[in-house]
């Protein structure tokens, strides 16, 4: 039954006063106060009423229990009517709401102080617009200053749109009984719908700045069914934390009547988790480390065992908690001095890198830095005294040895210790694949200022080396390389600065240049090793040293085992005697089992007793993580608590007690560690146990692991929507790729003995078109040809949407390596799949019209030319776009440009000019850049040239070429294109110096990528023919040599390609290739 509050009196008191009221502490004493929590009601809320439930105030009763050291205030506004969401009567709440928070918050400590907004429903748009207005207002500079946090529930942010947008206006009205609909309840929905979109996109450009957690309903009306559904009420911001759902209703979703109440349970776990970061994020790059260990000391933060390498001999705080304040979970880079130089603005903006002092940044770095090895003295030393020889620009020291021995270990023994130096910046790799170099390689870079977001696989090594040169005290930690040219892209490539590198791995072959000097590791001596295990150890009496000596030689010294023992000794509270004899017993049944020899057997038996007294959830959790790439497990991929229709999935994943439960058992046995603050947590596994868990494993318990990591990475992995560019989740995409490849990777070595689903085959497509985009074609190829081949064996070939969906995403990557017959039979698959499975009223219909438009590209391509045709399916693709549900302005512009450019190349530019005008006019409605928007750019800017519009045309392609660098950088073969036509219209114009150095920029360019070809002729013979006539001006023969010398280069490579020398000069001839080349 559907709860409703009137004005009347209720449990808390009367519906709410209006302003500001304080519910905690019942007495304020600021110095004690170290954040502030406002929460925030919605339409025809009440400060009061809107957050209580059978006599219980949430707010008052419950929270302060778990955030003591908070003030924690509500806002009520008068907002009854549904005529009070236009935009006028949410600005005057806003402008209230502002004003209110400055009369409480005078004092420069209070001013400073962090702000958690807690917003249901339609508060969510008040809090919106007050930041908005704050950012531009000297009232406002309270709000400017404080960090702040948002907490949605249920707020509605956006729509697909208009339309979708009223639904819920609609819905809003029937629920909160604001009267039935008639004419003037049609025209305030219109300005809701209005409302909400303006609000929305005001506020994204400053979004990214909050930290964001989001809450969504999951039960909905009769008759109305959800009121904001998940998409709605995402803000899909960089740093939206999580979007949760709640098993609630619009208007339940903020009421609880008891701290059991199982919605109440997520909600402020959730909510501790994220206020734990968000204060984190708060002190860090602006308190000294007291004010910071103060400001957290009511929010415990989990602290590793203290270690004998924990500690300096300089004025910095190393402590374990002041590592904490610079250790988070983000990022690959932790910087120790804020002298750091740093890329304040992108390079777009300016020819040079220019740098500036900022604070430090937030890493990567593995900090479960273990306590035993503080036994590794002198390899610390070796690797101290090689970095202080002044021998060496770039000292670059590596450490091999087998698996186990604590390569790793030293590496961060090394960074943890400090007495060596202060580096400015320690830069982390994980090395043991090329994707995630390359992945850590683009967050580096991101990080660093030096590019906005993932660009081409060429430009962040490219950026990265330019940093490195222009900067001091550096390390360089690449970890577990398998072959050093893996890393050869991310290695200096000239000596500029003073930097340091360290590689792990277990090859003996990286023991050459162009390391300076390497140290193979080996496991401990009897002694060493027993002083670890019993270091490890809570308690332990004399007489059971000499059984550490007995354990030790059994385990032959080798550390990570030694490690394991005593955490399985301190966890079953057992005497190392009672692990002797139990560790002998099970030594037996791994040797009958067949693992007969050296380390194998000796890890073998370490695990296998650990493992043999896990819960049936711990060993379906740690199955399954088994399956993850070991490095960098994000917890968002094993937590799906709010998982729907899921029966056969473990509850270590969809509940949230037998979760913790299970997770709890396997880091207190050191088979799964945890690194960084709850909100952003990430595991790690060691391949040795990955390697044990797998080796007993029967089919049954193959295909249980598999169904459970294939459902978690289904849940997590980013879709395209409704076939377009991933490119805004390029950062998502790359947190799970690893992870996703492990799965395949397990998936093709034992297809005979699993069953697949058409969700895991769907999830390798949206996969496979990731690595289409970054131009990784064989690594796409590769998971698209067993998402086929999973489709086609459980389909039996009958027609359906998700081979619709594979067949076009391979036509793709065959038209991206130039297999035209390939292609087309890809495409003419897709179209037949996705007609006979897709109706025109399902919003997923749109990939048809993505179908239909790849199609009419290869029809009118020069090997084809079928060009009536290919005008019939880009009309067809537009009247999908048109008049079909799930048309976006995205997919829109992207039909429109493709048809534009079509009829452009044709010759008929009268023709192509109101298609391009119309793209054009989508840019304000479009969310980012990417290269499809661009080319929408280049091709209006070629059209104003052709209709004489000449400074027009030059003002486009610059807004091309800025956007293009911005947006891939210097290293992508449009940036390359657009350098080309601006260079040509320059000279055109009579702009010689501006043409010849575009020109330059853009050859550099094309010499780097190998897209297409055709590219570099055509700009050696454009370039050779400016500079020929430039030294004819000029007298210079130097130059006409020059000039000559590159026409003849293109000429040369025009005949190779073509067979002819005179036809690649024209424009035209130049935008056929570009129109080419980007599809």
């Amino acid at each position: 039954m559907l709860r409703l509050w009137k004005k009347k009196r209720s449990a808390a008191g009367e519906y709410g006063p209006e302003g500001l009221t304080t519910l905690w502490p019942l007495k304020y004493d600021s110095s004690k106060i170290n954040l502030d929590v406002v929460a925030i009601h919605g339409l025809n809320g009440g400060s009061m009423s809107t957050w209580s439930r059978n006599d219980k105030l949430w707010l008052r009763d419950f929270l302060p229990s778990t955030f003591p050291s908070a003030r924690i205030m509500t806002f009520g506004y008068n907002a009854n009517l549904f005529a009070d969401c236009a935009s006028g009567r949410i600005t005057d709440f806003a402008n209230n709401l502002i004003a209110m928070l400055a009369a409480e918050r005078q004092k420069p400590t209070e001013k400073q102080r962090p702000i958690l907004f807690i917003c249901h429903s339609m508060g969510g748009l008040v809090v919106k617009r007050a930041l908005t207005i704050a950012r531009n207002r000297a009232t406002g500079a309270d709000l400017r200053q404080a960090q702040i946090g948002l907490v949605f529930l249920a707020t509605p942010h956006r729509g697909s749109g208009t339309a979708s947008l009223a639904d819920v206006g609609t819905k809003l009205m029937k629920a909160l009984q604001l009267g039935k609909p008639n004419t003037k309840s049609a025209n305030e929905l219109k300005e809701f719908s209005s409302t909400v979109q303006d609000i929305h996109s005001d506020f994204i450009d400053i979004g990214a700045q909050y930290n964001v957690l989001s809450f969504f309903e999951l039960k909905g009306y009769p008759a109305l069914g959800l009121i904001v559904d998940e998409w709605s009420a995402r803000m899909d911001t960089e740093n939206e934390k999580y979007r949760i759902g709640l098993a609630a209703t619009h208007t339940d979703i903020c009421q609880f009547s008891s701290e059991s109440d199982g919605n109440y349970k997520i909600m402020i776990g959730q909510l501790e988790m994220f206020v734990r970061q968000f204060l984190l994020d708060a002190t860090i790059p602006q308190r000294s480390s007291d004010t910071t260990n103060q400001f957290l000391s009511t929010l415990p933060l989990p602290a590793p065992k203290n270690s004998q390498y924990v500690r300096s001999t300089h004025s910095r705080d190393l402590s374990w908690q002041g590592i904490l304040g610079q250790i988070c979970a983000s990022d690959n880079i932790v910087s120790t001095s804020a002298g750091m130089k740093l890329v304040e603005d992108h390079p777009a903006k300016s020819n040079s890198l220019s740098t500036a002092e900022r604070p430090h940044l937030p890493n990567r770095l593995p900090y479960f830095f273990e306590q035993g090895f503080c036994f590794r003295d002198e390899e610390l030393r070796m690797i101290d005294e090689h970095f202080r020889d002044d021998k060496y620009k770039i000292p670059a020291f590596g450490i091999y040895g087998e698996g186990g021995v604590g390569k790793t270990q030293i590496a961060l023994g090394h960074i943890y210790s400090q007495n060596n130096r202060t580096y400015k910046a320690i830069f982390w790799f994980h090395a043991d694949t090329d994707d995630k170099l390359a992945n850590d390689c683009d967050a580096i870079t991101i990080q660093l200022g030096l590019q906005r977001k993932r660009s081409s696989l060429e430009e962040g090594p490219r950026l990265f080396n330019i940093w490195l040169q222009e900067n001091n005290d550096w390390l360089l930690v690449f970890d577990n390389v398998e072959h050093m040219d893996m890393v050869a892209p991310y290695w200096p490539t000239s000596i500029g600065s003073k930097g340091y590198i360290i590689v792990t791995s277990r090859n003996t072959q990286i023991a050459r240049a162009p390391l300076t000097m390497s140290k193979e590791i080996e496991s401990f001596s009897t002694d060493d090793g027993a002083k670890m295990l019993l270091s490890g150890l809570d308690s332990y009496s004399p007489d059971e040293e000499k059984v550490a000596y007995e354990i030790t030689a059994k385990l032959g010294g080798l550390p990570l085992a030694i490690h394991h023992m005593a955490c399985f000794a301190t966890d079953r509270m057992l005497s190392l005697s009672d692990v002797l004899k139990l560790y002998e017993e099970e030594e037996s049944m791994v040797i009958e089992a067949d693992v007969h020899f050296g380390q194998d057997r000796t890890l073998a038996t370490v695990w296998s007793l650990s493992i043999s007294t896990l819960s049936e959830q711990s060993l379906e959790l740690l199955d399954t993580i088994s399956l993850f790439d070991p490095d960098s497990i994000p917890t968002q991929l094993i937590e799906h608590f709010n998982a729907l229709n899921a029966p056969d999935i473990s509850s270590a994943f969809t509940n949230l007690g037998s979760h913790f439960k299970a997770m709890s058992n396997l880091h207190s046995r050191s088979l799964v560690r945890k690194k960084g603050p709850r909100t952003s947590q990430i595991l790690s596994i060691h391949r040795l146990i990955q390697s044990a868990v797998r080796r007993p494993w029967t089919d049954s318990q193959k295909l249980t692991a598999f169904q459970n990591a294939a459902f978690c990475i289904s849940q997590v992995y980013p879709r395209q929507i409704k076939g377009q560019s991933l490119a805004e989740m390029y950062s998502e995409c790359a947190t799970y790729n690893s992870h996703m490849l492990s799965i395949h990777k397990f998936y093709c070595a034992n297809k005979d003995k699993l069953i697949p689903t058409l969700e895991y085959a769907e999830i390798l497509a949206h996969c496979g078109w990731y690595y289409y985009e970054r131009a990784q074609l064989n690594s796409s190829m590769d998971v698209l040809t067993t998402a086929k081949e999973i489709c086609l064996q459980l389909t039996q070939g009958k027609m359906n949407a998700t081979l619709g969906l594979v067949y076009n995403n391979i036509a793709c990557v065959y038209a991206a390596r130039r297999q035209r017959e390939e292609n087309m039979k890809y495409i003419n698959l897709s179209i037949r799949h996705r007609e006979a499975s897709l109706s025109r009223d399902d919003p997923e219909i749109q990939q048809l019209g993505i179908s239909y438009m790849n199609y009419a590209n290869v029809l009118q391509s020069r090997s084809v030319r079928r060009v009536e045709e290919a005008d019939m399916y880009y009309k067809k693709a537009l009247e999908i776009r048109e008049t079909c549900p799930g048309g976006t302005p995205e997919g829109l512009e992207l039909t429109l440009t493709a048809l534009g450019s079509f009829k452009f190349i044709a010759g008929d530019v009268k023709g192509a000019q109101p298609y391009i005008e119309r793209a054009i006019k989508l840019r304000p409605l479009l969310k980012v850049d990417t290269t499809f928007t661009l080319h929408t750019l280049y091709v209006y800017g070629s059209i104003q040239w052709e209709l004489g519009e000449r400074e027009e045309a030059y003002k486009s392609q610059l807004r091309c070429l800025e956007g293009m660098k911005k947006l891939e950088g210097e290293s992508h073969f449009m940036t390359g294109v657009s350098y080309h036509k601006i260079g040509c219209l320059a000279h055109m114009m009579g702009k010689e110096l501006e043409a010849i150095e575009n020109l330059v920029s853009a050859l550099k360019t094309f010499r780097a990528v190998d897209t297409a070809p055709g590219f570099v002729p055509r700009t050696c013979l454009v370039l050779g023919k400016v500079l020929i006539e430039r030294g004819q001006r000029l007298g210079d023969d130097s130059i006409v040599a020059e000039g000559t010398a590159l026409k003849q280069e293109g000429s040369d490579l025009a005949f190779a390609i073509t067979g002819r020398r005179d036809n690649m000069e024209t424009e035209r001839d130049f935008d056929e290739l570009v129109a080419r080349s980007y599809r």
